[in-house]
Order: structure tokens, then sequence, then C-alpha cells
């Protein structure tokens, strides 16, 4: 949380959408591709609002980008694996929504590796609640796709 990031004179300041601010090092959030423009022409009193970020997803972002481990790849893994463990569904969900907004490298391919495990071999009804896609094919649509298709539809789990 916000208390718990170090403040110093050259941090950076970040706001999420609900109203939390974050006290950040350069090193961390030059890491974010989307705000580094706005660090160049910030000073250490601006406040860099995150518009499409929660302080929820901003913390578990700070928890990746402080703790990865620049060492053996089996320690990169382990770490990751340990990241994701107990996020949930929406929690992972929200989270690459948020690191696709800010360009967090390694942390977009997780996430998004992570999300495509989980709707791996799922039903397209499973997929289309997963991300809440409205269905706007007709009965005749659908069923026209799922002939033409037919082999995505094998194979797929219950769900």
């Amino acid at each position: 949380m916000a208390e718990k990031a170090s403040p110093s004179s050259n941090s950076i300041s970040l706001k999420t959408v609900d109203g939390k601010i974050f006290k950040v090092s350069p090193a961390i959030a030059n890491q974010m591709l989307t705000i580094q423009p706005l660090i160049k022409d910030s000073d250490s009193s601006t406040i860099i609002s995150l518009p499409d970020v929660a302080a929820f997803h901003l913390t578990k972002i700070i928890e990746y980008l402080e703790g990865k481990p620049a060492a053996a790849p089996s320690a990169v893994d382990a770490f990751e694996a340990q990241f994701v463990k107990d996020l949930s569904p929406e929690e992972l969900k929200g989270l690459l929504i948020a690191v696709g907004y800010l360009k967090v490298n390694g942390l977009v391919d997780l996430m998004a590796n992570t999300v495509a495990k989980l709707i791996e071999n799922k039903s397209v009804e499973y997929v289309r609640k997963f991300f809440g896609v409205v269905n706007d094919f007709t009965p005749a649509e659908e069923a026209k796709c799922r002939q033409e298709h037919a082999w995505a539809f094998d194979g797929v789990d219950e769900d």
C-alpha cells in the first residue's frame, strides 16, 4: 500500500483510480513504459494519475517489480509461479489490464500466459463470461461458425 512505500526526495508519486497515492523509486517507475515520458516532464511534487489502475493492482505490480530476481531463469520461474498462485481469476484479469495499460514488460507476458492457461480448452460461453463479452451472433450465425470451425469446439473442457 501507499503507506508502505518508502518516501524519498526523488520518489515518483502515482495515484490510482481509487485515489491511493504510491511513492515508488524511479527505478520501479521507469519499468512502467506508459509513464516514462511523464516522469521526464515532472518534478518530485508531481503526482502521476493512473486512470486505469486500481490500488490492488498497483500494489501487485510494485511487488513483482521489487521482488523479481535478476538471477537464473529457474529462480525467476519459481518467483513468477508463486506470484500468480493465489490470485483469483478476477484479480488475474484486472492485473492483466493494468499491466497492459502500464506496459510493464515481463509482467505483461506472465499475465497473458497465466490467463491463457486459465481459459485454455474452455468453451466459448466460458470465455465470453470470463471476459464479459456479449454474444451478438444470431443463432444462425453461431451455428454457421460452429460448423465452419468445428475443430475449435473439439476437446473442450466442461465449464
